[in-house]
């Protein structure tokens, strides 16, 4: 058992990259809600903005993962980020005014999403949306998205493409820009990084040699 959850590590992610992180959610008073805080804390994101309820518990999820191929299959307990409200965000509300880039997902709320990325776009903060929990979602969210960053399920979800190889890939992040996205970041395990944009396709194989990462540790452990 460890922390995570996909806010809680693209928080860590940026933080170990060197960003100034602030992490806004809902969280319970119990025992996976101060793991949580305390790995956050460790990895020097404030906390102030979260927010803790005694009435609710902190989200969990069981995660299979097949040894062979690195998929996984993931049960989710939503608790605590479910009851999200937009009052309760709009204490927060002016951090994501004063931030330069807002990133978020799927894991409240969509009306409480919707209402962060527009305030975001409203204040000329760059927009991320990873979309996960795939979900339907309206034109008004694509509208206020800079970057969408799906996974080739949640791509195949948004268009109906299922991705075995780049050209499917380039066919599916086109079919996205057409919805009104700016940029699409597909990531494809192991295998494939796509970004296209409105202006010019640039696709990455990560087995191509003029392609590298720095592998860091992203995932909200304690290590």
């Amino acid at each position: 058992m460890g922390p995570g959850g996909k806010g809680c590590n693209q928080a860590i992610a940026i933080a170990r990259l060197g960003g100034n992180t602030n992490f806004i959610s809902k969280i319970g008073k119990d025992a996976y809600g101060e793991l949580a805080l305390k790995t956050l804390e460790k990895n020097k994101i404030s906390t102030e903005n979260i927010i803790q309820d005694g009435n609710q518990q902190t989200g969990v999820a069981g995660i299979l993962v097949d040894q062979n191929t690195g998929k996984n299959a993931i049960n989710v307990i939503v608790g605590a980020p479910s009851s999200l409200k937009i009052n309760e965000i709009e204490k927060q509300i002016n951090l994501i005014k004063r931030s330069k880039i807002f990133l978020t997902q799927l894991e409240v709320p969509k009306d409480v999403t919707l209402h962060c990325l527009k305030t975001a776009k409203e204040n000329r903060c760059i927009t991320i949306l990873n979309p996960a929990p795939a979900t339907e979602i309206s034109k008004e969210f694509f509208n206020n998205i800079d970057f969408f960053t799906p996974n080739e399920t949640e791509a195949k979800f948004y268009t109906g493409i299922k991705i075995t190889s780049e050209k499917e890939a380039k066919q599916a992040a086109d079919k996205l820009l057409n919805l009104g996205i700016k940029k699409v970041i597909i990531t494809i395990l192991l295998t494939l990084l796509l970004y296209s944009c409105e202006y010019k396709p640039i696709y990455s194989n990560k087995s191509d040699n003029n392609f590298s990462l720095e592998k860091i540790n992203f995932n909200g452990d304690l290590e």
